[in-house]
């Protein structure tokens, strides 16, 4: 392979974003739970930890989600940052809110006004570490 896997840096991630959690001091219970996933990519390597809530009324929240990303060099932090925040909230539009139906064969959601995304009321508080 041309560029293998950098167990190194994967860990990092993973390591990075379960402290900047506080995954070791957040226990799951009482209708709260942790998820912790990584992921390699183009080079880059990313660690999400996705805090989930369900309320007394059966509503599930996504109150706070922590990336760890290693992407090498970068040149506008900013912009990085910007790119996995749209990457959580969209998660967290598919997670709560993704259906796909169809009509006849037809795809009955055909663009934005028909397929629901998070607001900004629903998205998850972000802290990243670029």
């Amino acid at each position: 392979e041309q560029f293998p896997v950098d167990i190194g840096r994967m860990r990092n991630v993973v390591e990075l974003a379960a402290e900047k959690s506080g995954w070791a001091n957040k226990k799951p219970g009482n209708g709260r739970a942790l998820g912790i996933a990584v992921h390699r990519s183009f080079l880059s390597y990313v660690a999400s930890v996705v805090e989930v809530e369900l309320g007394e009324n059966g509503a599930i929240r996504i109150p706070r989600v922590d990336v760890a990303v290693d992407v090498g060099t970068v040149v506008s932090p900013d912009r990085v940052k910007a790119q996995f925040e749209g990457g959580a909230v969209f998660g967290a539009s598919i997670a709560l809110m993704g259906k796909i139906t169809a009509t006849s064969g037809v795809i009955d959601q055909t663009n934005f006004d028909s397929y629901p995304v998070a607001r900004m009321t629903d998205a998850p508080r972000m802290l990243e570490e670029v």
